[in-house]
């Protein structure tokens, strides 16, 4: 693996194998660091710089995110009310904040084109996008396919 020049890799195979067991254990990524005895500065560089080590470590966190949805649904098919209740103030919190963050872009897009508009004095035409699935096949803990709403671009 070490060519013999230059500085070893902090990011071998060993420490890369403890990120996976603490990130796929729900660890956040500055305690799996802290535990495998990296910094965060060389983690997010090397995720930055190394896209099989990216898709190692999305794997690797989305492991509890399959097991915690494997046993909600489980749940609910057994006919939980607690379960079911609490799925669908998650959804509707969901649904809230995914309305305000569409909001946010909105106002934010509307004053970029108001602010383009003052400076140049030309019009821009905002349109709406259609909307466009995003493939999470490449990751082995979900292999769902979500739709993008559609949002409006300058």
């Amino acid at each position: 693996m070490q060519s013999g020049v230059g500085r070893p890799r902090v990011i071998d195979d060993v420490k890369i194998a403890e990120l996976v067991k603490y990130l796929s254990q729900g660890n956040s990524t500055v305690m799996a660091c802290r535990q495998a005895r990296i910094s965060t500065s060389t983690f997010y560089a090397e995720l930055a710089n190394n896209e099989e080590f990216s898709d190692i470590v999305r794997a690797a966190e989305g492991v509890m995110d399959a097991m915690a949805t494997q046993l909600v649904y489980r749940s609910l098919s057994r006919g939980s009310l607690d379960t079911a209740k609490w799925w669908l103030q998650r959804q509707d919190r969901r649904e809230a904040n995914a309305q305000r963050m569409r909001a946010q872009r909105s106002h934010k897009r509307l004053a970029i084109k108001e602010t383009h508009q003052k400076t140049t004095g030309s019009r821009v035409v905002v349109e709406p996008t259609s909307q466009r699935p995003v493939s999470f096949e490449k990751y082995k803990t979900t292999s769902r396919t979500v739709a993008v709403e559609g949002e409006q671009t300058i």
